[in-house]
């Protein structure tokens, strides 16, 4: 369980590093932003379906994964050795890290086309990509911005 919690960490990570990597980079002013209601319901939706959509491509990595014969443990073992050469790992086999750099390969792919979606998620939305992005970057400094969006968030929930 514990290392599903990590695996699903790491394909959110990669899920909004991908997403945010689309973006403009905002201007250091952006928690002064000024934020209409109906702005703030707008980016709640576009954040739930980034947030949906994240959910399923997570699905279809462990699927990749799994299709490839690795456990999503072994998978996420081997990334962390990656990561970190002196974690302690178990002897893994010539086959193992064959099939992790095949996996990786097919997210590398997975990538631009994960971008493109997200992006054209944004902008199909009434803020636009440079509008959503303003709003995200003030959204880490502006503690009150965090709990309208949150507050909408819950709200939305609730209703399904």
């Amino acid at each position: 369980m514990k290392i599903m919690k990590k695996f699903k960490s790491f394909v959110l990570a990669l899920s909004l590093i991908i997403g945010t990597s689309a973006f403009v980079q905002a201007q250091d002013n952006a928690s002064n932003i000024d934020v209409k209601d109906s702005e703030l319901e707008e980016f709640a939706n576009v954040y739930q379906q980034l947030m949906q959509r994240n959910q399923e491509i997570q699905q279809e990595l462990i699927g990749m994964i799994e299709d490839e014969g690795l456990s999503i443990e072994k998978y996420q073992e081997l990334r962390e050795a990656d990561l970190n050469p002196e974690a302690k790992t178990e002897e893994t086999s010539q086959a193992d890290l064959e099939k992790k750099e095949k996996i990786d390969g097919k997210i590398k792919e997975l990538e631009p086309k994960i971008q493109k979606e997200q992006t054209e998620l944004i902008e199909k939305s009434t803020l636009g990509s440079d509008r959503y992005n303003e709003i995200a970057m003030a959204l880490q400094s502006d503690q009150s911005l965090q709990q309208k969006v949150q507050e909408i968030l819950i709200k939305k929930m609730q209703e399904k």
